[in-house]
């Protein structure tokens, strides 16, 4: 009997293990379809013969796409394709030997709402378009790589009208070869996104020295863009971004426009721009409650302007922290950094070497300065943009401080360097043979100590003066008062 119960049971748990197989079997559907390249031939492939196979490839990628599923990739050996329309959310890639050439654009049918773990890659893709969005998009681990693009013409390359709302895997650009032909203006890259992330590296960029563009708007988030190399006026404009990181990157020539967000710059190099400022900050077009950016460890050379912030207004409080950056060959012909007259823009740009011993040229609080110029409406915007101590070397190792004369009240005529040794970041110290004079920024109880020594020794040197001046007046009334009575 005890044996019978125990088999029993066996079966009563083998039956419920198969009820629960079956409800979750029922509750996750069927397995997802394996994603498959269907391949594409011209030279050797036949419509008539082939099923798009690597054993049997078709000619034409019409032809291939009668087999594709969504979610499969197009693989083309090699040749030249016209314009391709999409039917269905396909990847494409090229043979990394032969790489096939498809002239733009590349569209993406009415049908198609998503793109999910799709490639394009190794191909070569010339006209006044390639990829083009003209309809919202769900995008997830979506990757351009290592693509040739040779733009002509005023198209948009990569984007469109439609917005692409990404998520998870993100959008990847990684590894393209642009180039810009003609004498007009195009964009290399125009989408709307209010999600992320969005990655752009290891990426060579060349315009034709009339405007090529990287425009991404709306309210993007996690962007990151690295390794990359843009020349030739190319200018990347960012609309309200949550997390730009810009890193490693070399600006020859080139720009980027920020309106709003938050963000990093860190060890780039930006040269060889003649009137477009390097780094430009913009006011946030949408409501925003953090705006703040961090720019550390770039190098500046041979340009213009480093970073303008004169078009902020005061419709968010602006913060940015400028530190470790090089402006190298500077001098007062160059703008470094330029603030406007709104009391809600604050900028931390100390430690940067601006090109000079004596730090960089203000008309207002910094005349000796011999390197680059920071611009601020007045003097009244002095503590708006913070620079000593300043770097006096190029390579940052030493730093040096010079007290400002907007800071001490003083005429800036009549500036007079102090001894560095004295200066403090948040307090200075100026002590002459017969006064002692505080000016503080910053209080604690060594501070109220210094002040109250201070203060004594002062009024000790007004009695002492005073008793000098009576005993000195003394002789001198009564030397008169003989003289009239000889008289």
């Amino acid at each position: 009997g005890y044996q019978r119960r125990v088999r029993g049971m066996k079966v009563l748990v083998s039956l419920e293990f198969v009820v629960f197989f079956l409800i979750a079997w029922l509750a996750l559907g069927p397995l997802p379809t394996q994603a498959a390249l269907r391949y594409v031939d011209p030279e050797d492939g036949s419509d008539a013969r082939g099923d798009a196979t690597k054993e049997n490839p078709v000619k034409t990628i019409d032809k291939a796409l009668d087999f594709a599923k969504a979610g499969d990739t197009l693989y083309l050996e090699s040749g030249s394709f016209d314009s391709v329309s999409l039917p269905k959310p396909l990847g494409i890639w090229g043979n990394p030997k032969t790489r096939a050439t498809i002239k733009g654009p590349i569209n993406f049918g009415s049908q198609v709402t998503g793109l999910v773990d799709l490639y394009y890659r190794d191909l070569i893709v010339t006209g006044s378009q390639g990829f083009v969005f003209d309809k919202s998009l769900a995008i997830d681990g979506v990757t351009f790589e290592r693509l040739d693009l040779q733009i002509s013409g005023s198209g948009v390359f990569i984007g469109g009208s439609g917005q692409l709302n990404i998520s998870g895997n993100g959008l990847t650009f990684n590894a393209l070869q642009i180039s810009q032909s003609g004498s007009g203006s195009s964009k290399a890259l125009d989408i709307s996104v209010s999600s992320g992330p969005i990655i752009l590296s290891n990426t060579t960029v060349k315009g034709n020295n009339n405007g090529l563009s990287f425009n991404i708007a709306k309210t993007p988030k996690n962007i990151q863009i690295t390794n990359v190399t843009l020349s030739n006026k190319v200018q990347i404009s960012v609309s309200n971004p949550s997390n730009l990181v810009v890193t490693n990157s070399s600006f020859v020539g080139a720009t980027i426009s920020i309106s709003g967000g938050y963000g990093t710059f860190l060890f780039n190099s930006f040269s060889q721009t003649s009137s477009d400022p390097s780094i430009k900050i913009l006011a946030p077009t949408v409501e925003t409650n953090r705006f703040e950016y961090e720019i550390s460890n770039n190098t500046f050379q041979s340009i213009s302007h480093g970073l303008d912030l004169s078009s902020v207004d005061d419709s968010s409080p602006l913060q940015v922290a400028f530190e470790g950056n090089l402006f190298l060959g500077a001098n007062d012909k160059t703008t470094a950094i330029s603030i406007p007259a709104v009391i809600t823009v604050s900028v931390d740009a100390r430690n940067n070497w601006f090109g000079s011993d004596n730090g960089p040229q203000d008309i207002f609080c910094n005349q000796e300065g011999r390197g680059a110029t920071v611009e601020t409406p007045g003097p009244e915007y002095g503590p708006n943009l913070l620079y000593r101590p300043w770097c006096s070397t190029d390579d940052c190792s030493e730093v040096k401080w010079v007290r400002s004369a907007c800071a001490a009240g003083d005429d800036p005529a009549s500036f007079i360097e102090d001894d560095a040794d004295s200066m403090t970041p948040w307090g200075m110290s100026i002590l002459s043979k017969s006064s002692c004079i505080i000016i503080f920024f910053g209080l604690n109880s060594f501070s109220f100590l210094v002040i109250a020594v201070c203060s004594v020794s002062y009024l000790v040197f007004l009695a002492i003066f005073f008793f000098a001046v009576k005993i000195r007046q003394g002789p001198s009334h009564n030397s008169a008062s003989d003289q009239e009575n000889l008289t």
